[in-house]
Protein backbone atom coordinates (compact mmCIF):
# COMPACT_ATOMS: atom_id res chain seq x y z
CA UNK A 1 0.00 0.00 0.00
CA UNK A 2 1.65 3.50 -1.09
CA UNK A 3 2.31 5.74 1.62
CA UNK A 4 0.54 9.01 1.73
CA UNK A 5 2.10 11.48 4.40
CA UNK A 6 -0.37 13.99 5.85
CA UNK A 7 2.64 16.77 6.12
CA UNK A 8 4.86 17.22 3.17
CA UNK A 9 8.34 15.63 3.86
CA UNK A 10 11.10 17.17 2.65
CA UNK A 11 15.06 17.81 4.00
CA UNK A 12 14.25 20.32 6.99
CA UNK A 13 15.03 24.48 5.78
CA UNK A 14 18.22 25.63 6.57
CA UNK A 15 18.45 27.73 10.06
CA UNK A 16 17.03 31.42 9.22
CA UNK A 17 19.44 33.97 10.17
CA UNK A 18 16.71 36.55 11.26
CA UNK A 19 13.16 36.25 12.41
CA UNK A 20 12.38 38.24 9.62
CA UNK A 21 14.05 35.57 7.20
CA UNK A 22 12.13 32.81 9.33
CA UNK A 23 8.59 34.11 8.65
CA UNK A 24 9.55 34.42 5.07
CA UNK A 25 10.85 31.20 4.67
CA UNK A 26 7.21 29.89 5.91
CA UNK A 27 5.22 31.84 3.41
CA UNK A 28 7.68 30.17 0.68
CA UNK A 29 6.83 26.76 2.27
CA UNK A 30 2.79 27.26 2.33
CA UNK A 31 2.87 28.83 -0.99
CA UNK A 32 5.11 25.67 -2.45
CA UNK A 33 1.86 23.61 -0.62
CA UNK A 34 -0.18 25.27 -3.01
CA UNK A 35 1.75 25.31 -6.33
CA UNK A 36 2.33 22.08 -5.96
CA UNK A 37 -0.70 20.15 -4.69
CA UNK A 38 -0.46 19.14 -1.20
CA UNK A 39 -3.64 19.50 -0.29
CA UNK A 40 -3.80 16.97 2.77
CA UNK A 41 -1.57 18.80 4.07
CA UNK A 42 -3.25 22.25 3.75
CA UNK A 43 -6.11 20.53 5.01
CA UNK A 44 -4.56 19.30 8.27
CA UNK A 45 -3.18 22.49 8.87
CA UNK A 46 -6.92 24.56 8.23
CA UNK A 47 -7.55 22.10 11.38
CA UNK A 48 -4.27 22.95 13.18
CA UNK A 49 -1.44 20.85 13.63
CA UNK A 50 0.00 19.82 17.13
CA UNK A 51 2.54 21.83 17.88
CA UNK A 52 6.44 19.95 16.59
CA UNK A 53 7.07 17.73 19.68
CA UNK A 54 4.10 15.70 19.36
CA UNK A 55 4.35 15.69 15.62
CA UNK A 56 5.58 12.36 14.69
CA UNK A 57 7.65 9.60 16.97
CA UNK A 58 9.81 8.54 13.51
CA UNK A 59 11.50 9.88 10.64
CA UNK A 60 9.18 9.38 7.11
CA UNK A 61 10.83 9.82 3.92
CA UNK A 62 10.13 12.39 1.40
CA UNK A 63 7.06 11.34 -1.52
CA UNK A 64 8.79 10.03 -4.83
CA UNK A 65 12.16 9.26 -2.62
CA UNK A 66 13.80 5.77 -1.90
CA UNK A 67 13.03 4.48 0.98
CA UNK A 68 16.46 4.29 3.42
CA UNK A 69 16.82 1.21 5.42
CA UNK A 70 14.90 1.22 8.87
CA UNK A 71 11.70 3.12 7.85
CA UNK A 72 8.81 2.01 8.78
CA UNK A 73 6.69 -0.37 6.30
CA UNK A 74 3.19 0.25 7.64
CA UNK A 75 1.20 3.19 5.84
CA UNK A 76 1.68 6.20 8.35
CA UNK A 77 -1.61 7.38 10.07
CA UNK A 78 -2.38 10.41 11.38
CA UNK A 79 -3.75 7.99 14.21
CA UNK A 80 -0.37 6.81 15.24
CA UNK A 81 0.98 9.85 16.05
CA UNK A 82 0.69 10.20 20.16
CA UNK A 83 0.97 13.59 21.63
CA UNK A 84 2.87 12.35 24.61
CA UNK A 85 5.79 10.64 22.62
CA UNK A 86 9.11 13.40 22.24
CA UNK A 87 10.61 13.34 18.88
CA UNK A 88 14.06 12.12 18.39
CA UNK A 89 14.82 13.69 15.01
CA UNK A 90 17.54 11.63 13.61
CA UNK A 91 19.34 11.62 10.09
CA UNK A 92 17.71 11.58 7.02
CA UNK A 93 14.53 12.80 5.56
CA UNK A 94 12.01 14.83 8.03
CA UNK A 95 8.68 16.53 7.71
CA UNK A 96 9.43 20.22 7.34
CA UNK A 97 6.94 21.95 10.01
CA UNK A 98 5.65 25.41 10.78
CA UNK A 99 7.55 25.72 13.56
CA UNK A 100 10.66 24.16 11.80
CA UNK A 101 11.72 28.03 9.92
CA UNK A 102 11.12 29.55 13.62
CA UNK A 103 14.72 31.38 14.23
CA UNK A 104 16.63 30.69 16.85
CA UNK A 105 20.24 30.94 17.88
CA UNK A 106 21.70 27.88 17.76
CA UNK A 107 20.33 24.05 16.01
CA UNK A 108 20.70 23.11 20.13
CA UNK A 109 18.25 26.53 21.22
CA UNK A 110 14.80 25.50 22.16
CA UNK A 111 12.15 26.92 19.69
CA UNK A 112 10.70 30.18 20.65
CA UNK A 113 7.28 29.17 22.18
CA UNK A 114 5.81 32.71 20.88
CA UNK A 115 7.19 32.18 17.76
CA UNK A 116 6.49 28.61 17.47
CA UNK A 117 2.87 29.60 18.18
CA UNK A 118 2.57 32.68 15.60
CA UNK A 119 3.73 30.13 12.79
CA UNK A 120 1.13 27.67 13.56
CA UNK A 121 -1.62 30.45 13.50
CA UNK A 122 -0.33 31.53 10.34
CA UNK A 123 -0.21 28.30 8.66
CA UNK A 124 -3.97 27.58 9.73
CA UNK A 125 -4.95 30.78 8.83
CA UNK A 126 -3.03 30.36 5.31
CA UNK A 127 -4.73 27.17 5.01
CA UNK A 128 -8.18 28.36 5.72
CA UNK A 129 -7.98 31.65 3.46
CA UNK A 130 -6.81 29.38 0.52
CA UNK A 131 -9.29 26.02 0.89
CA UNK A 132 -10.28 26.52 -2.07
CA UNK A 133 -7.18 27.40 -3.60
CA UNK A 134 -6.84 24.01 -6.02
CA UNK A 135 -9.52 25.66 -7.99
CA UNK A 136 -7.50 28.74 -9.13
CA UNK A 137 -3.68 29.15 -10.93
CA UNK A 138 -0.96 30.53 -9.08
CA UNK A 139 -1.67 33.78 -10.70
CA UNK A 140 -4.98 34.36 -9.90
CA UNK A 141 -4.70 34.02 -6.13
CA UNK A 142 -4.76 37.26 -4.16
CA UNK A 143 -2.26 38.07 -1.98
CA UNK A 144 -1.61 41.15 0.28
CA UNK A 145 1.13 44.26 -0.37
CA UNK A 146 4.34 43.58 0.96
CA UNK A 147 4.28 44.85 4.51
CA UNK A 148 0.69 45.16 5.02
CA UNK A 149 -1.06 44.59 8.11
CA UNK A 150 -4.20 43.15 8.93
CA UNK A 151 -5.89 46.55 9.90
CA UNK A 152 -4.61 47.29 6.14
CA UNK A 153 -6.66 44.36 4.90
CA UNK A 154 -9.94 44.95 6.99
CA UNK A 155 -9.62 48.92 5.59
CA UNK A 156 -11.97 47.85 2.22
CA UNK A 157 -14.97 47.56 4.95
CA UNK A 158 -14.68 50.87 6.62
CA UNK A 159 -15.12 52.32 2.46
CA UNK A 160 -18.41 51.39 2.70
CA UNK A 161 -17.98 49.72 -0.86
CA UNK A 162 -17.88 45.45 0.03
CA UNK A 163 -21.31 43.55 -0.18
CA UNK A 164 -23.36 41.97 2.18
CA UNK A 165 -21.83 43.70 4.59
CA UNK A 166 -22.51 46.12 7.47
CA UNK A 167 -21.24 49.93 6.65
CA UNK A 168 -20.44 52.03 10.22
CA UNK A 169 -22.69 54.01 11.38
CA UNK A 170 -22.99 57.67 11.35
CA UNK A 171 -23.26 57.58 15.25
CA UNK A 172 -20.30 55.92 15.88
CA UNK A 173 -21.54 52.45 15.59
CA UNK A 174 -18.87 50.15 14.13
CA UNK A 175 -19.31 48.14 10.90
CA UNK A 176 -18.03 45.01 9.97
CA UNK A 177 -14.59 45.55 9.68
CA UNK A 178 -14.74 47.37 13.02
CA UNK A 179 -16.29 44.48 14.85
CA UNK A 180 -13.56 42.47 13.62
CA UNK A 181 -10.89 44.41 14.36
CA UNK A 182 -12.28 45.46 17.83
CA UNK A 183 -12.19 41.72 18.53
CA UNK A 184 -9.00 41.12 18.22
CA UNK A 185 -6.97 44.75 19.26
CA UNK A 186 -9.03 44.91 22.46
CA UNK A 187 -7.41 41.54 23.63
CA UNK A 188 -4.41 40.52 25.71
CA UNK A 189 -4.01 37.55 24.13
CA UNK A 190 -5.62 36.94 20.47
CA UNK A 191 -8.86 34.54 20.32
CA UNK A 192 -8.11 32.05 17.67
CA UNK A 193 -11.95 31.88 16.34
CA UNK A 194 -11.64 35.98 16.51
CA UNK A 195 -8.79 35.33 14.16
CA UNK A 196 -10.22 32.77 12.13
CA UNK A 197 -13.39 34.43 11.58
CA UNK A 198 -11.91 36.97 10.09
CA UNK A 199 -10.29 35.49 7.61
CA UNK A 200 -13.16 33.34 6.29
CA UNK A 201 -14.44 36.56 6.08
CA UNK A 202 -11.75 38.10 3.80
CA UNK A 203 -12.26 35.28 1.54
CA UNK A 204 -16.11 34.79 1.32
CA UNK A 205 -16.11 39.03 0.49
CA UNK A 206 -13.13 38.05 -1.77
CA UNK A 207 -10.68 41.07 -0.19
CA UNK A 208 -6.85 40.63 -0.16
CA UNK A 209 -5.01 38.67 3.33
CA UNK A 210 -2.18 40.83 4.96
CA UNK A 211 1.30 40.21 4.24
CA UNK A 212 1.57 36.93 5.46
CA UNK A 213 5.20 37.07 6.43
CA UNK A 214 4.62 40.62 7.96
CA UNK A 215 1.38 38.85 10.25
CA UNK A 216 4.05 36.29 11.62
CA UNK A 217 6.35 38.65 12.63
CA UNK A 218 2.81 40.37 14.08
CA UNK A 219 1.64 37.63 16.10
CA UNK A 220 5.18 36.94 17.43
CA UNK A 221 5.34 40.65 18.75
CA UNK A 222 1.50 40.38 20.05
CA UNK A 223 1.56 42.09 23.56
CA UNK A 224 4.91 43.32 23.64
CA UNK A 225 5.68 46.85 23.18
CA UNK A 226 7.43 47.72 20.09
CA UNK A 227 10.72 49.55 19.39
CA UNK A 228 9.13 53.95 18.76
CA UNK A 229 10.10 55.43 15.81
CA UNK A 230 9.93 59.26 15.45
CA UNK A 231 8.05 60.15 12.17
CA UNK A 232 7.49 63.73 10.93
CA UNK A 233 6.43 66.40 13.17
CA UNK A 234 7.48 64.37 16.15
CA UNK A 235 5.53 61.61 15.61
CA UNK A 236 6.11 58.51 17.45
CA UNK A 237 5.06 54.88 16.20
CA UNK A 238 3.10 52.93 17.44
CA UNK A 239 2.84 51.43 20.83
CA UNK A 240 2.60 47.40 20.17
CA UNK A 241 0.81 45.37 17.43
CA UNK A 242 -2.27 46.01 17.72
CA UNK A 243 -1.95 49.85 18.03
CA UNK A 244 -0.79 49.51 14.56
CA UNK A 245 -3.77 47.58 12.94
CA UNK A 246 -5.88 50.30 14.51
CA UNK A 247 -4.00 52.95 12.79
CA UNK A 248 -3.98 51.00 9.77
CA UNK A 249 -7.28 50.24 9.39
CA UNK A 250 -9.10 54.18 10.85
CA UNK A 251 -6.08 56.17 9.50
CA UNK A 252 -4.02 54.83 6.43
CA UNK A 253 -2.45 58.03 6.08
CA UNK A 254 -0.65 58.31 9.15
CA UNK A 255 3.22 58.01 8.38
CA UNK A 256 5.68 56.59 10.99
Amino acid sequence: MARTPFLHATLPPPRPASREDAAAGLVKWLFHLINHGQLRTLSVLQVGAPAAPALLTWDLPAPGTVRPSGFPRLPFSWDNLSPHVPVKLGPGVRFTYPEWFTYRKSDDAPLPVRDGEAFRTVAQLFAIYYRNSHQRRPGQLLRGSPGSSLGTALRPFELRKIRHSVPPGDNGEPGTGGRLLNELVRRHELPPQGLRRTFVTLRERELRPPDWRQLALDLGDWGTQLPRKHGPGGSLGPRTVADRWARDFYCPEWKY
